[in-house]
């Protein structure tokens, strides 16, 4: 009974294998087709950060592919940078719409190679994601082809700290009036990147100012960068304005904290 039960069984596989084969060769069953690719942040370390990828899929075909006869993987890169691959190495896709998740993983230790270049190309990264998979059924295999996806991500981090309104501060029985203060990038590498800023200084008093030192301190997402100062002594002019050079360095170090 049960050897009948058994080769019946491998009969009615042996036939839907036929029969699909032979859909497959007419056209009635076809690939799955990518609808939809979206990204977020997931877990974020000291040494690694994640990105969740949900790609949907749109099965035309009559019944489900299951067997793990789906893989899928997505390629990340900014500005060039590799940022990792995310894979699914077997998946079950129902008929219909159907989405997964894939995480890739980045390694921190890339962050200020990507960083080096957002600067250098005036806080622009262009972003690529390379999803694709392919799909076996019955010893057939499609590929899943879906084009790349390119986004540009524009930021302006040191607009907050530029300024034109007057700002007056009172070093002890005096007062100084801090007319601008306008900063800028000065170069990045892997190592680090260079920040100068120009401040415009008016003196109301009828004396020069000696100034030994004057700084600034940035934090960016929480964390302190080293604080940037004058080299040398200024002399305020008395009655006048006087323009003052500040640079400040970050370490690269310092954007993985």
């Amino acid at each position: 009974m049960l050897k009948k039960m058994l080769l019946g069984g491998i009969a009615l596989f042996l036939l839907v294998g036929v029969l699909i084969g032979v859909a497959f060769a007419i056209g009635i069953f076809k690939a799955p087709e990518l609808v939809d690719v979206t990204n977020k942040w997931g877990d974020v370390s000291q040494e690694s950060t994640q990105i969740v990828t949900s790609i949907t899929l749109d099965n035309p075909n009559p019944i489900g592919i299951s067997l793990g006869g789906v893989g899928l993987e997505v390629d990340i890169d900014l500005n060039g940078v590799d940022f990792g691959k995310g894979v699914v190495d077997s998946i079950d896709l129902p008929k219909g719409l159907f989405t997964t998740e894939l995480i890739t993983t980045i390694d921190n230790s890339v962050i200020p190679q990507w960083w080096s270049t957002h600067v250098s190309a005036g806080e622009t990264t262009t972003v690529r994601i390379v999803p694709k998979g392919a799909v076996s059924l019955f010893g057939k295999r499609l590929v899943i082809g879906a084009p790349s996806i390119t986004r540009t991500i524009n930021t302006d981090l040191l607009s907050t700290i530029n300024s034109v309104e007057p700002q007056e501060l009172s070093p002890g029985p005096i007062s100084i009036t801090i007319k601008s203060q306008l900063f800028g990038w000065a170069g990045a590498s892997d190592d680090q990147t260079t920040i100068k800023g120009v401040l415009i200084i008016h003196n109301p008093n009828v004396i020069p100012i000696p100034v030994t030192k004057l700084g600034f301190t940035l934090t960016m997402n929480g964390v302190e960068v080293p604080e940037g100062a004058t080299d040398g002594l200024t002399i305020l002019s008395p009655r006048g304005d006087t323009t003052i050079s500040l640079q400040a360095l970050i370490e690269s170090g310092k954007l993985v904290e």
